[in-house]
């Protein structure tokens, strides 16, 4: 078999011809999948040892084995060029192979693949009796039969030949078995293995030649996991979570002593969150909320430009209003977070009713001097965005936030434009005051209290005070209805 076979072959099966497209290497050979049909073949050079292609034969109708790809067919095929053995398997039409699925783009989906298949490498030894020296391209994932090894012999192990055919082999090799010497431990050269595969779901990986690689691989340094993580978003570089698989990959690739199933486990955990809303929230969680605000502010500096940020904008800017608001006392920047987050997704109510609350502190805090900075038209611009923000409510979202309306009017001191909004919410022409509206009738008392002469503000006041009354709920309104009182006698 010629060093470089080409990316596609055309096979003579016992079923017809198939067209087959290269996948990757494996420890044994080549693994190419067909074209369209359900199968995965591994193409062995024309002069493989008869004993390992016999030792294959005993697959071929076999009782199948959970979790292992059954052997259809083990037999060899010519071209003009080229004379080869193979092994058919049959992995299903759905399939797709680890090696694909760790050259996606999506780093979540690579890790996720790994997960699957580390989830299953036990049951992989228990199913071969030992070892399995995996490559990436020696693993299915089928969506209908779960992740499946290609069988092959327990030998042969990689050849110094054979690496130098394919110096991808070399990754996947433990630096102990390159340098000859004795193994740890039976499976350690399979969790090196997934050490690397984990390590190919951060880092591009350099084309050395085969004899850089194989020196390389001795010395256990074809990853550097303190450099930056290359096939991971320069976004995503920015959530902490990357920064701890980086510590773990280190202490993985200079000892795989790990188990499978919890490592699968940490990985899906990992994938989690890699979620920037997830990432805040965490930060969030333990108190850290500058943290939390400079790493929506970074995001939102590459947003424009990130699919996966552009996704979850609208929720991060609204992350970044709540902190900057509640928890480190920047309404004004709050504001302009609330304004981004409107402009994103203007068909969303959640930026409008928290800017309608927020835009009212804004007020209290301007009264009392408590906006050092503030641009002397501040309130004014407030005005228009107060309406802007209600009136762009749902009926429902309305009415849930008139109180909030009410009270920016009054605490503006806009009684009149007060008593004019609120007057229609409560006072129904068939039914008089509407008693439920308690906070909106103790609203409209103080509107007409604003009012030169304060016209009709005690007949109200009674008003409102006996539906408070009636309805049991006097210690909830006592110091509001005192306040108000007190407000009429003055």
């Amino acid at each position: 078999m010629p060093a470089v076979l080409p990316s596609e072959l055309s096979v003579s099966t016992a079923a017809g011809t198939d067209s087959i497209r290269l996948v990757g290497p494996g420890m044994w050979g080549l693994i190419y999948r067909s074209v369209n049909g359900p199968f995965s073949y591994r193409v062995l050079p024309g002069d493989t040892p008869v004993q390992q292609i016999h030792s294959m034969r005993k697959w071929v109708g076999a009782l199948p084995r959970r979790f292992l790809a059954p052997v259809e067919e083990v037999n060899n095929s010519w071209d003009p060029k080229r004379v080869f053995d193979f092994v058919r398997y049959k992995v299903g039409n759905s399939a797709i192979s680890l090696a694909e699925a760790l050259r996606h783009t999506d780093p979540a989906f690579r890790l996720t693949s790994l997960a699957t298949a580390l989830e299953t490498l036990q049951a992989w030894w228990l199913n071969t009796g030992g070892a399995i020296l995996p490559t990436p391209a020696e693993i299915v994932l089928s969506r209908d039969a779960g992740p499946l090894l290609l069988p092959r012999p327990t030998e042969p192990v990689p050849t110094q030949e054979s690496v130098f055919d394919q110096p991808e082999r070399a990754l996947y090799v433990s630096p102990t078995r390159v340098r000859g010497e004795r193994a740890s431990s039976p499976d350690s050269d399979d969790r090196y293995a997934f050490a690397v595969m984990l390590a190919t779901c951060l880092y591009e990986r350099s084309d050395f030649d085969a004899g850089e690689t194989l020196v390389r691989a001795a010395a256990g340094v074809l990853f550097d996991p303190v450099s930056p993580a290359t096939r991971i978003p320069a976004w995503m570089r920015l959530l902490p979570i990357v920064d701890t698989i980086q510590e773990k990959l280190g202490s993985l690739l200079c000892d795989a002593s790990f188990d499978p199933i919890t490592l699968a486990f940490e990985i899906r955990h990992w994938v989690e969150r890699l979620s920037p809303l997830v990432a805040v929230k965490e930060l969030r969680q333990a108190g850290s909320n500058q943290r939390a605000l400079d790493l929506i502010v970074a995001l939102l500096r590459v947003a424009e430009t990130e699919t996966a940020l552009r996704n979850n904008m609208y929720e991060l800017l609204l992350d970044a209003g709540e902190i900057a608001s509640k928890y480190l006392h920047r309404p004004l920047d709050a504001l302009e977070f609330q304004e981004r987050a409107i402009a994103t997704r203007p068909d969303l109510p959640k930026a409008y009713q928290e800017q309608l609350v927020l835009i009212g502190r804004i007020e209290a805090a301007s009264e009392d001097g408590g906006l050092p900075g503030a641009r002397p038209n501040l309130l004014q611009d407030l005005d228009a965005v107060a309406w802007r923000d209600f009136n762009s409510l749902s009926p429902k979202d309305r009415e849930e936030h008139e109180h909030t309306m009410s009270r920016y009017l009054l605490n503006r001191g806009r009684f009149a434009e007060a008593q004019r909004f609120i007057l229609p919410l409560i006072y129904d022409p068939q039914r008089g005051y509407l008693p439920a509206k308690f906070e909106l009738n103790l609203d409209y008392v103080e509107a007409l209290i604003g009012l030169p002469n304060k016209l009709g503000a005690r007949d109200h006041f009674r008003v409102a005070r006996r539906m408070v009354e009636i309805a049991g709920v006097n210690g909830r309104y006592e110091k509001r209805l005192v306040r108000l009182e007190n407000l009429l006698r003055g």
